[in-house]
């Protein structure tokens, strides 16, 4: 049978013990504003540990305090490792990543590519005469001197490469 255990000091505490806690651990002012209970809010909730104790022989060992001072020592050192990440980061990195961020973007929000004269249903998907640069393929709009910024090696003129 599965058992289930409540863990804790047996004591309830307040948010504002927690925050008065908080500020005499960390030595700086925790906003707080105090307002009415709301409905449904409940009066006090703690954890009955004695079942853990009886049956485990489990007490909790640590303070408020210990437990204040703990959460700071864990939250400083990930904001350590966080300054260092972010420092280590050069400009080059972030603005590859919001240009593949970007490109993701429009590709997904435009699956047939820059929408022209071919997509129009009077042509039928056909590409009209207007859109064959040489008879080479689609220019894209080139025509009228719209360009999809993609360049090409096979001699097709999209106008971003000024063939």
């Amino acid at each position: 049978m599965l058992q289930t255990y409540n863990l804790g000091t047996g004591e309830g505490v307040s948010v504002k013990q927690l925050a008065a806690m908080f500020e005499r651990v960390t030595g700086r002012p925790v906003p707080c504003a105090i307002r009415p209970r709301r409905a449904g809010d409940i009066v006090s909730m703690f954890a009955n540990a004695t079942l853990a104790r009886e049956e485990l022989g489990w007490t909790a060992k640590r303070t408020l305090e210990d437990m204040c001072n703990e959460a700071v020592d864990v939250l400083a050192g990930e904001a350590a490792a966080l300054e260092q990440e972010i420092a280590s980061i050069d400009v080059n990195t972030i603005y590859k990543a919001a240009v593949r961020r970007d490109m993701w973007r429009w590709q997904t929000q435009n699956p047939r590519g820059y929408q022209d004269d071919c997509d129009s249903p009077a042509t039928n998907g056909a590409l009209p005469a207007s859109k064959l640069a040489n008879g080479a393929g689609l220019t894209n709009g080139a025509t009228n001197g719209a360009t999809n910024g993609v360049s090409t090696a096979n001699g097709v003129s999209n106008g971003a490469n000024g063939h």
